[in-house]
């Protein structure tokens, strides 16, 4: 399931929220099962089965013959909007106001039961192929991709007992904890799995240029390990054109982290980038060298940076055609 572009608001007089509120009982309810997968577009196909096993517990749900009418509601409302294969993407601005809802209502828990049943007798499947080899590849992407959206759904759900038992059962990719309107599941990611899903979330942001300023702002709040993380928030506001910031979040490091060489060295790369970006060649190098010096202490050895900066910032040495 490929992300699409979040529908534009609803009509200056009726933003999401509200728009979200004035749905029929039945449209509604097809949001919230969407909401789940924002901004991915839920398959048609998937809808339907997801409709009819959700149906049972879900007050307000009509059956799949009557589904058309209520996509054209959420469409009409500027709520959702379809993919080229028909698939229905919910506006991130409405996701969470409408898993919110469900959640408070006492339905949250009973949708991603409904979710989890489907995926255990294998009706996520995509569409069968004549090709077995990528009928197989296929559905264990779908089956990675229900796993993400359980996993986020658990931690709206501050199930995590629920989070824990699918982290056996299945290789995590947090990505989906990187959409703004997930940063309060984002947040109560447990410890153990922290570490793991700042990364993923840092590099999809990166990756996708998708907007970064909650995640950032939770990542500061609560990693245990800020550290391990800074290179990517520093690349990170490079790429919004914040250059002060870049090199303000290493001055941001705890005192006992903020003058060790990993965090000079990181400084140093962040100079050497927005140096870089700014046409100024010559300096960077200058930096690029202080980075590897920082590195290196007092012993002559081959060092390489990891960090994004860092690679950036070599382009400094391209344009100026130096045989470093």
């Amino acid at each position: 399931m490929s992300s699409v572009a979040s529908p534009a608001s609803a009509a200056a007089a009726a933003p999401l929220a509200d728009a979200c509120a004035s749905l029929s009982p039945a449209a509604r309810a097809v949001a919230r099962l969407c909401a789940l997968f924002a901004p991915r577009p839920l398959p048609l196909a998937l809808l339907e089965r997801f409709v009819e096993e959700a149906a049972s517990a879900f007050p307000g749900l009509s059956d799949a013959r009557s589904l058309a009418t209520d996509i054209a509601a959420l469409v009409d409302a500027g709520v959702a909007v379809r993919d080229a294969k028909g698939g229905v993407a919910i506006a991130s601005d409405a996701a969470l106001a409408l898993l919110r809802g469900a959640r408070a209502e006492g339905l949250l828990m009973p949708l991603l039961d409904a979710l989890e049943r489907l995926r255990q007798s294998g009706a996520t499947a995509p569409e069968p192929s004549d090709d077995p080899v990528s009928a197989r590849l296929r559905a264990g992407d779908r089956d990675r991709e229900i796993a993400d959206v359980l996993q986020r759904g658990y931690l709206l759900a501050a199930d995590v007992s629920r989070f824990n038992a699918l982290a056996m059962d299945t290789a995590r990719d947090f990505s989906l904890l990187a959409e703004p309107f997930a940063a309060e599941a984002l947040r109560a990611v447990p410890a153990a799995s922290r570490g793991k899903a700042w990364r993923h979330c840092l590099a999809h942001a990166i990756r996708d240029c998708a907007p970064a300023d909650a995640l950032i702002d939770a990542c500061q709040e609560i990693s245990e390990n800020p550290l391990e993380h800074v290179d990517d928030i520093a690349f990170l506001r490079a790429l919004q054109g914040d250059f002060d910031a870049a090199i303000a979040v290493f001055d941001d490091l705890p005192p006992t982290l903020r003058d060790t060489p990993p965090a000079q060295a990181g400084k140093a790369s962040a100079r050497a980038l927005v140096a870089m970006l700014r046409g100024a060649d010559d300096e960077a190098v200058a930096h690029i060298r202080h980075t590897l010096d920082v590195l290196r202490g007092r012993r002559k050895r081959l060092v390489y940076p990891e960090g994004r900066p860092f690679a950036l910032s070599l382009l400094a040495l391209a344009r100026l055609d130096t045989p470093e």
